[in-house]
């Protein structure tokens, strides 16, 4: 009776002595979610030389049958699970035949942001386990994880068509992107490729195709309001579809007698993105170019102007201005390369000193960059 009523008294003010975990080991806490950043194996299946993987949010493994894809999954289930992924319960065949220990170790942050390595030793049999250079056993895993079952159980028809339409999703987003970073890099190596093969003192006439544009606002030049202005305004201003400040950026002019008298004061802006709804209409271009800083463009409206007089063509709308080389591609601000294309049709003189449209004689020209052909232009008396 005494016995008893000192051990519950002593029961009472000492408390019971911790169980004993085995050395190395710490408390580990639940993990709900991962994100695997990479894997490292050895002596796996077919991988018997260490061989490392990096994965980012998302990562498409390809290659033929046999080049070792489902390895990849085997060894991240092996790391945390002991068996392979497709649920075989015999680990021999995960073996490299000319390895005697397989090596598996994964990297990856869990859901509170935190980095963790888990590393899976199989040797003569006997598995070893450590978790941040702590040793555990598979029973902890599932502490932090979850039962094997219960993981396997996760794995179903119905959510992996919700896995596939997210991914899918992902990579649609991507190619997008992808696709307008390729049209961007072709507009600009269009452009570089006719500056480079330019007749820099020639003025041309050619025919053009059909070209998408964005055609902005018209501007609105005073005393008070410059360049800049109007520009800014222009890329900031609300375009249908979206404007993409990566294509390149034109002047358009309504008409040859407003680019003759202010040049450097274009009617509107255009891009050069072929989204666009606008477009540049095909037809006869006369071409020019000239060197010199942004609004400068020296005689070469006159020339121009000169040129189509003296070859019987006549300005019948729009024209645009584009710089070929600037910023981007050379140091020079007077080098920069502007070109001039003017819409204009030919015409020749008849007996009653009229004129009416002449026969255009196409004539395939010199390679520029582009699929147009030049004309050779009739000029003489009919």
């Amino acid at each position: 009776m005494e016995r008893d009523t000192a051990t519950n008294l002593w029961g009472r003010f000492i408390p019971p002595a911790p169980t004993p975990k085995p050395k190395g080991r710490k408390i580990m806490q639940k993990i709900n979610g991962f994100t695997i950043n990479q894997l490292t194996l050895s002596g796996f299946k077919g991988f018997a030389e260490e061989q490392s993987f990096t994965f980012g949010d998302t990562t498409f493994i390809t290659g033929q049958n046999a080049s070792g894809k489902s390895s990849v999954a085997d060894a991240i289930a092996f790391a945390v699970t002991g068996q392979p992924f497709f649920g075989d319960r015999s680990c021999d065949r995960l073996q490299n035949p000319e390895c005697g220990v397989i090596d598996v170790t994964l990297f990856f942050t869990d859901d509170a942001g935190t980095e963790h390595t888990l590393n899976r030793r199989r040797k003569s049999g006997k598995m070893s386990i450590t978790m941040d250079g702590c040793a555990i056993r598979q029973a902890d895993i599932h502490e932090i994880f979850g039962e094997r079952d219960v993981l396997a159980k996760e794995r179903s028809p119905e959510k992996l068509i919700k896995l596939f339409a997210k991914h899918q999703a992902i990579v649609a987003d991507e190619l997008s992107y992808l696709k307008n970073v390729h049209s961007v890099i072709g507009t600009f190596m269009e452009l570089l490729i006719e500056g480079v093969s330019a007749m820099e003192t020639e003025i041309s006439a050619s025919v053009l195709p059909e070209r998408r544009i964005i055609l902005g606002d018209e501007n609105d030049f005073c005393m008070s309001v410059g360049f800049y202005r109007e520009f800014m305004r222009f890329c900031n201003a609300p375009h249908e579809p979206t404007l993409n400040l990566s294509y390149p950026i034109g002047g358009f002019f309504e008409s040859m007698d407003v680019f003759l008298n202010e040049p450097s004061q274009p009617t509107r802006f255009f891009s050069l993105d072929p989204n666009g709804k606008d477009k540049k209409e095909a037809g006869l271009y006369l071409i020019g170019y000239t060197r010199g800083y942004y609004g400068q463009t020296n005689d070469l409206p006159k020339r121009m102007a000169a040129y189509a007089k003296k070859n019987g063509l006549v300005f019948i709308g729009p024209v645009y201005n584009i710089y070929l080389f600037d910023e981007m591609s050379i140091t020079d601000t007077e080098r920069y390369l502007l070109q001039v294309s003017a819409a204009v049709k030919e015409t020749r003189a008849t007996d009653n000193g009229r004129y009416c449209a002449a026969e255009l004689c196409h004539a395939p020209c010199a390679p520029r960059g582009r699929s147009d052909k030049h004309l050779r232009l009739r000029s003489q008396a009919h």
